[in-house]
């Protein structure tokens, strides 16, 4: 059996893992010694909280954050600071960037993504009239976004 790797903390004797209902105010990429810093150390007075401290709060169940991505990595660290200088409340989000990537995109682009990817595995000939096909059945059907977002295709 293949064996599964990823990082996340484990907490010690936790008591629940009830989710609360996060809000991403701000994502703010920090490149490879200050990541390492904030993860490391995560109770140090950090200038990028200061700078952004009014973005974060709660409000009922919902907490407003900034998410700390890795610039050159996948992982993130989710904080809200309650006013400090430090990350009094902050979780390790292991594959930040997936779920900031999955989330950006409507159901249509998703839709797209997918199609694009099968196609780039085809012969160009087939590529040209398979692309063709689909295009013109996903506007058939209406499932365009009419949010708007540059995508890149390759001339055929």
């Amino acid at each position: 059996m293949k064996k599964v790797t990823f990082n996340v903390p484990l907490n010690h004797k936790a008591y629940s893992y009830e989710p609360m209902q996060i809000e991403v105010e701000k994502i703010i990429p920090l490149y490879e010694k200050r990541f390492a810093q904030m993860k490391n150390h995560p109770l140090d007075d950090c200038p990028e909280i200061i700078e952004n401290r009014d973005l974060m709060y709660m409000e009922g169940n919902t907490a407003h954050c900034i998410l700390f991505l890795d610039a050159n990595g996948i992982d993130g660290i989710l904080v809200e600071a309650e006013g400090a200088d430090y990350a009094r409340k902050s979780q390790f989000i292991p594959n930040a960037r997936a779920i900031i990537e999955q989330s950006e995109f409507t159901y249509g682009e998703r839709q797209l993504h997918a199609e694009l990817k099968g196609i780039e595995s085809m012969p160009i000939s087939s590529s040209k009239d398979s692309l063709r096909r689909r295009s013109s059945r996903t506007l058939q059907r209406g499932n365009c976004s009419t949010r708007t977002k540059s995508i890149i295709m390759p001339c055929l």
